[in-house]
């Protein structure tokens, strides 16, 4: 099991001394233990310009889909990624769809802002499953 305050800490550090940092252990947040993970999502854009928010702690997740986020952050890398200044909301073609997305847990925040066209190839699953749960919240 790996303590994402722990992985936080040491991806600071590889990161203040340039090295690469490689994805390790399984991503588990345990109820009882003190660790949570806050998910804060948002879209907005597309031809229909839909604005959709979804909010939720994973450990009040059902745990099949806790287990699936959870292995999508992982996959994603999103720790790992260092966002470019260009890569923020306004780029891209009219109808494009533009997200933020912020991961919290107590102590350490991570954030990503994109769209469709400068999101990694690694982050794409995680955002359009966020995207999908947004959807199903909002009644869609």
């Amino acid at each position: 099991m790996l303590n994402v305050t722990k992985f936080l800490e040491e991806y600071i550090l590889a990161n203040d001394s340039e090295k690469q940092v490689n994805c390790f252990g399984t991503i588990n947040y345990d109820e009882g233990k003190g660790t949570s993970l806050q998910i804060r999502f948002e879209c907005e854009g597309g031809y229909a310009n839909i604005r959709l928010r979804y909010h939720a702690d994973v450990n009040n997740l059902h745990p099949d889909l806790k287990q699936n986020v959870l292995a999508l952050i992982e996959q994603s890398r999103l720790f790992e990624l260092r966002q470019p200044a260009s890569e923020t909301k306004g780029h891209g073609p009219p109808d494009v769809v533009h997200y933020k997305l912020i991961l919290e847990d107590g102590q350490k925040r991570q954030a990503l802002e994109c769209n469709d066209v400068t999101a990694a190839p690694s982050v794409r699953p995680l955002l359009s499953l966020l995207r999908q749960l947004a959807l199903e919240q909002a009644g869609k």
